[in-house]
């Protein structure tokens, strides 16, 4: 398979034309219509015959064409609808939404020419929610490490042999099935935190330190009454009622711990903001604030 490196950054739009195929250059040969999205196996075994969209759709993002096709083949045979990328740009074309309705995963490799670590960390940064498993010749313990620690679900190498990998597969499956209305509900949030203008974060970091409306309005230099106005207009947005919730729903959505949900550290937060336990730290995924947004800290505070 030909592949060029990857710049997650700016990765290559991909626009699927009806009439174009990918087409695998083993015998078992597997040929994908962008249009139909069919798998059709040129093969006795199979006679030819196409396969209907399945529930479960697992993205292979594989170098290795052997590979790629027998693992295609096995995903086949266990009525799953295996799909060949060719490259980063046709991957994030087909799962730029950020939560699906079916099933999903992607399993890729670390090739160096795929960048397939850093098209992970990519999809991560993009809110993408994609299991994912890295299915590898001879990984190296760095880049192991790398791939467990951005929340790969598995790292299996070739010689381990495809009834491994196809249990990580169907592992994986299983995650998004149980998971997806959770992050569904975490990407709302996100998208309804996104809203706020910028004096409303301003107030909603003084909500989750556990201050007054007295106390934020002369941190900010405001009135009481501006400050009552953002708090509702917080409330209303994000659809809760009580301040608890509110911060529940931050952290659920930022997957972060509460300390490090406000942006200056010298304060510790309320102790009754804790309901609902404390969230593990995920520091590779994003905050809910805009990245163009300044830091807020004890400096513009006042």
């Amino acid at each position: 398979m030909k592949s060029t490196a990857v710049d997650p950054i700016a990765l290559p739009s991909h626009t699927p034309r009806d009439d174009v195929t990918a087409v695998a250059t083993e015998p078992r040969a597997i040929v994908r219509s962008f249009a139909k999205w069919e798998i059709v196996f040129n093969d006795k075994t199979h006679g030819g015959r196409s396969m209907t969209p399945c529930e479960s759709a697992v993205f292979l993002y594989i170098s290795d064409d052997r590979v790629r096709t027998e693992l295609a083949t096995r995903l086949f045979e266990s009525e799953h609808r295996p799909m060949i990328m060719n490259d980063a740009g046709e991957l994030f074309e087909q799962i730029r939404l950020p939560v699906s309705p079916n099933s999903r995963c992607l399993v890729v490799d670390f090739d160096p020419m795929l960048n397939g670590l850093s098209v992970h960390e990519e999809i991560i940064r993009r809110n993408i929610f994609l299991p994912t498993v890295f299915y590898v010749e001879k990984p190296s313990t760095r880049e192991t490490v790398r791939a467990l620690h951005n929340g790969a679900l598995d790292v299996v190498e070739y010689e381990s042999g495809h009834k491994i990998v196809m249990h990580a597969i169907e592992h994986a499956l299983s995650y998004y099935q149980a998971h997806s209305n959770e992050e569904s509900r975490r990407f709302s949030t996100l998208d309804q935190l996104g809203t706020l203008s910028d004096g409303e974060k301003l107030v909603l970091d003084g909500i989750l330190r556990g201050m007054m409306n007295k106390a934020i309005a002369k941190s900010l230099s405001i009135s009481i009454r501006t400050v009552e106005q953002r708090r509702r207009q917080i409330f209303k947005k994000l659809g809760v009622s009580h301040p608890a919730e509110l911060a529940q729903r931050v952290l659920e959505a930022t997957r972060v711990s509460l300390d490090d949900t406000i942006c200056d550290h010298s304060e510790p937060l309320r102790a009754h903001f804790l309901t609902g336990g404390r969230v593990p730290n995920s520091p590779h995924l994003s905050m809910p604030f805009s990245s163009t947004t300044t830091p807020m800290n004890s400096a513009n505070m006042v």
